[in-house]
């Protein structure tokens, strides 16, 4: 489920769609699942792959929420719940990036920003 939170989060922030906005697609946050456990048969997981994907949808996710606080920049209360939500993209994880997509979510809901 998170995938999709993921996408609609993009989605919501830059008005489109799907192919629209790069980023916006629920299976660059799949990738970033299916790297975060071993494959069958290893011990552990490919370190460098869990790197990249982690980068990669950390990277989205700052643009899309640096955006969304240039689009409501007047509004101090969702701007420190945003900032919030990006300090859990200084050091990321894949703990680290769920809990930003879901405060996100939140702070979202509360003024009303949903992906159309």
């Amino acid at each position: 489920m998170e995938a999709m939170n993921y996408e609609y989060l993009i989605r919501a922030v830059f008005k489109c769609g799907r192919t629209r906005r790069f980023g916006a697609d629920a299976d660059i946050f799949r990738g970033l699942e299916r790297v975060s456990v071993p494959f069958p048969g290893q011990k552990s997981v490919d370190q460098y792959k869990l790197g990249f994907k982690i980068g990669e949808v950390a990277a989205y996710l700052h643009t899309a929420l640096y955006e969304v606080q240039e689009q409501y920049k007047d509004d101090k209360m969702f701007i420190s719940k945003i900032d919030k939500c990006l300090e859990y993209l200084y050091e990321p994880s894949l703990e680290d990036i769920d809990k930003c997509i879901e405060e996100a979510w939140i702070a979202f809901k509360e003024i009303g920003l949903y992906a159309g």
